[in-house]
């Protein structure tokens, strides 16, 4: 299982199931506006061989168990530990896990049984794993209950064959799971690290394929992550019967099974990840058998709807269990580090099934800022330019030239350091105006923008250092500590931006992606003592070369922004209006579709009650969609710290079961996160056929996940029915505004 939530799947098609996960351990949000919209991905499913298939020739080793669970009496805690929550495992599914014999117990046959539920439950609203988890919090509620079991720190190994033999739950919205995730998360956060997924099968005993699917997810962390597999589409009972579902996993390939039939082989020619390399090294593709040459661990669980199989049905007649016969490990003989040995040793291996061919590896974008000089990078044709620029605290702190140290570097920037003051490229102001680029692709730059340069230290104090620089205009600075290269020699510096935006200086307001004006500072610290050349400056992001339909932040750029006109915007009061009667101007209409038909938005007077004047209409036709309100420029609105938001919301129609939610964002992908519309100042319940105003404390979003940055804000308000359930919405929305603490 994973972690998604964009994906339209086929059920057929093989990174559909890519696509829809059982839930991995970083829980994501409803996708926050700006992202492009996910579709189905690519690939072709595997039937069942209808002839004998070409093996390769009988190994000399064997596979021989390395651990095993047979659950012979009660569920081993030393063998598996309870995921506890209620979190939907970032795919919008509708379970609480819970750690209960009503959800997992073993028989006195020594079958496992994993036991989802059509019940009411409560329960933490954070996953296990977060340092912020509590496991008596029961603010998240649910309408059924299962449980995820898993081997994390119990065990963990790397390569061998794992074989389960379970008998899978089917009816809408079932979606059982054997998976493996990394037990240490080395290349980063999911998928970068891998994930293995034996089984999956969702909708079974529906109209939906009889079909089960093994999938890899890994490359860019999420939205941007790619994926591979096959579905395995056959007449046998996989609810009714026992079957056996393995995998034989080496560094440089991975093969699956079902009932000793081979269904489909990957190789590490065509899985990939980024992973940061250090400060001379920067972001690169890893070595050819990354993320899967790590340990991992086991996780068995029965997942009820999400993104995947759609809405459950209600009124079940009975549980929904995974019987789970015995789960087994074993180790090729070989004593091969890469796992090979034990090819065909237990299940043939038919040679002719190929590989899924990704040539979507990452590739960047780079924007040379200074080369021989100042460099006019795409983004200045737009009207602005760069300006190198020198700022000290006395004069003679900072000294520059064009240096030549007569290699092939040719004309450098030389600078000397004595005392505090610093050096940047910056985008220079126009008519007295401040001027600024926008880092558009949102995690193609917060997981992946990378500032380098080379520098030669000519010469250095003992106790002098440097720091590395980005900015939105002192005091929104982030800065970042950097190693002293060598003396003596030129050495690339990279600084990845994500570590910029972590690093904000006391008391501002750190690096905006939206309104960044100096994009390159050095400055010295400590005794301020230096002689150094710079030269080959550059700013870059990355993104998948070649994009599938259901990533996000598919490409990435920088953009130049006219300085916006907010003439009309009054910060001053003790309201800030962002809509009432007036058509929006400085906040656009906006949206986000996964593949859907789009949301329908409309300007218009309202023809229930005149009171209310012209209003904004809102009509979902569809799922997997957000519309909004937002601004090329997002404005500070620190001033209105501990003030409310509101608005008045008529609701036309809506989804049965629907869960209405709000938002205000900071500049993708800043956000105060997915809010309850329930959870308003005055506990107003949203209903049919009537306006009602709603109020939130704007600390309360502050205080969200991931929190709202009111520095920054440039969608003040979305509203949205809870991902995977919004067809038939209908609503009209009036009298935004902020208003300040009395």
């Amino acid at each position: 299982m994973k972690k998604l939530k964009l994906l339209e799947l086929s059920l057929v098609v093989l990174v559909a199931l890519g696509l829809a996960s059982c839930g991995g351990s970083d829980d994501k949000k409803t996708p926050d506006p700006v992202e492009e919209p996910v579709g189905e991905p690519e690939s072709e499913p595997e039937s069942e061989p209808e002839s004998e298939p070409e093996s390769e020739p009988e190994p000399e080793n064997a596979w021989q168990l390395l651990w095993e669970d047979n659950f012979d009496s009660e569920i081993s805690a030393s063998n598996w530990g309870f995921e506890v929550n209620c979190t939907g495992g970032g795919n919008n599914e509708k379970q609480c896990y819970t750690d209960r014999a009503d959800n997992a117990y073993v028989d006195e046959a020594g079958i496992l049984h994993i036991v989802a539920k059509e019940e009411a439950f409560s329960g933490p609203a954070i996953q296990d794993d977060d340092p912020n988890y509590n496991p008596d919090d029961t603010s998240a509620a649910r309408n059924y209950t299962s449980a995820r079991l898993r081997t994390l720190d119990k065990f963990d190994f790397k390569y061998g064959r794992v074989e389960i033999r379970a008998q899978i739950p089917g009816g809408q919205g079932s979606w059982p799971a054997l998976w493996m995730l990394p037990s240490d998360k080395v290349y980063g956060g999911w998928p970068a690290s891998g994930e293995i997924d034996i089984m999956e099968a969702v909708n079974l005993d529906t109209d939906a394929a009889n079909a089960v699917h093994g999938t890899l997810h890994y490359g860019l962390q999420w939205p941007q992550w790619s994926t591979i597999g096959a579905s395995y589409e056959t007449n046998d009972d996989f609810t009714g019967e026992f079957h056996t579902y393995a995998i034989e996993w080496e560094a440089d390939q991975i093969r699956w099974f079902v009932d000793g039939v081979h269904t489909q082989t990957q190789v590490s020619d065509n899985w990939y990840n980024f992973v940061w390399g250090g400060q001379e090294s920067g972001f690169a593709v890893a070595n050819p058998r990354a993320p899967y040459d790590q340990e991992f661990h086991l996780i068995m669980n029965v997942a009820i709807g999400g993104n995947w199989p759609g809405d459950p049905d209600t009124g079940w007649a009975s549980d929904r269990e995974m019987l789970v016969d015995y789960v087994r490990v074993y180790q090729c003989d070989s004593e091969a580090d890469d796992g090979t040995g034990c090819a065909n040793a237990t299940d043939a291996v038919d040679i002719a099934i190929s590989p899924t061919a990704d040539v979507g590896a990452p590739s960047q974008v780079e924007y040379d800022l200074y080369s021989d000089g100042l460099q006019t990078p795409a983004f200045t044709n737009a009207g602005v330019t760069l300006a190198a620029n020198v700022w000290q605290e006395t004069e003679g702190n900072v000294v520059t030239t064009t240096g030549n140290l007569g290699d092939d570097h040719g004309d450098a920037w030389e600078i000397t350091f004595n005392g505090t003051g610093n050096v940047s490229i910056a985008i220079a102001e126009q008519d007295g105006v401040e001027s600024y680029v926008r880092l558009n692709g949102g995690t193609a730059w917060s997981n992946y923008g990378v500032l380098a340069f080379d520098m030669y230290v000519d010469s250095v104090d003992a106790e002098t250092g440097f720091v590395v620089k980005m900015d939105s205009v002192y005091p929104n600075v982030g800065a970042v500590d950097i190693a002293t290269p060598a003396a003596g020699e030129w050495t690339r510096v990279h600084v990845k931006v994500a570590d910029i935006l972590a690093n904000p200086i006391a008391g501002g307001g750190g690096l905006n992606v939206a309104q960044a004006v100096n994009l390159f500072v050095l400055e010295p610290t400590g005794t301020k003592t230096a002689h150094v050349y710079v030269d080959n400056i550059s700013i870059s992001c990355a993104y998948n070369s070649t994009a599938k339909s259901w990533q996000g932040d598919k490409t990435c750029d920088v953009a130049a922004v006219p300085t916006a006109d907010t003439s009309g915007i009054d910060l001053s009061g003790n309201e800030l209006v962002i809509f009432d009667e007036q058509e929006p101007d400085f906040w656009g209409f906006g949206q986000f579709s996964a593949g859907g038909a789009e949301v329908a938005m409309s300007f218009l007077a309202d023809p229930e009650d005149a009171s209310h004047g012209n209003v904004l209409g809102f009509s979902y036709p569809d799922s997997q969609n957000v519309a909004y309100l937002q601004s090329a420029t997002p404005l500070n609105l620190s001033d209105w710290a501990g003030g409310t938001i509101q608005f008045d919301m008529y609701v036309i129609s809506e989804p049965a079961n629907v869960n209405w939610m709000m938002k205000v964002d900071c500049v993708h992908p800043c956000s105060s996160g997915d809010i309850p519309l329930t959870t308003n100042i005055d506990g107003v319940v949203p209903a049919v056929g009537v306006w009602q105003t709603y109020r939130f404390n704007l600390d309360a979003l502050v205080a969200g996940n991931p929190g709202l940055d009111l520095t920054k804000v440039d969608t003040p308000l979305v509203i949205f029915p809870a991902w995977d359930n919004q067809t038939g919405a209908n609503f009209r929305i009036d009298n935004i505004k902020f208003v300040r603490a009395n």
